[in-house]
């Protein structure tokens, strides 16, 4: 699909590889495969530095090493230009759809790997920094259940305890 788009640029993000656990060889392979479709290979993660990219790649911009999503992001809207295709490749781990989400969306959730299995959408919290997951969602469970069981006080609201 890739390869046949006729587009004005193609850019390929890779991310983490865990297909091929424990063989740093597959970052090089995924490299060599993508520039030859890519006019830009983007590589982010804790394994970037293994994408074995020639030093001419590195100085024409035909391959970029970032270290989180966050700064994919900014790289490709800074950078952007209007008719191109980016295809984002991850295990899932670093969730490199929020790079897809932030261009409609107020992503504040950038920790580079939360340890969690479902998407960003499923997940729902991309908007809300990660250190604020855990007491945004202990409100929203307090609002569901207040929601839920306050007609058993006679429709009072209730109130949290601090």
């Amino acid at each position: 699909m890739m390869a046949k788009a006729k587009v004005v640029r193609k850019r390929i993000v890779l991310g983490q590889i865990s297909d091929y656990a424990g063989s740093s060889r597959k970052y090089g392979t995924a490299y060599a495969a993508a520039r030859d479709i890519a006019d830009e290979v983007i590589c982010t993660g804790d394994n970037a530095h293994r994408s074995r990219a020639g030093q001419a790649d590195r100085v024409s911009g035909r391959f970029v090493e970032l270290r989180t999503p966050k700064e994919v992001s900014d790289h490709i809207k800074r950078t952007a230009v209007p008719g191109e295709l980016i295809l984002l490749k991850n295990s899932g781990n670093l969730h490199l759809e929020r790079i897809a989400l932030a261009w409609t969306h107020d992503v504040r959730c950038w920790i580079p790997v939360c340890g969690k299995k479902e998407t960003c959408q499923g997940c729902g919290l991309y908007e809300v920094p990660f250190e604020e997951h855990g007491s945004f969602l202990a409100k929203r469970r307090f609002e569901r259940r207040r929601r839920r069981f306050g007609w058993l006080l006679g429709g009072l609201s209730l109130t949290r305890r601090s």
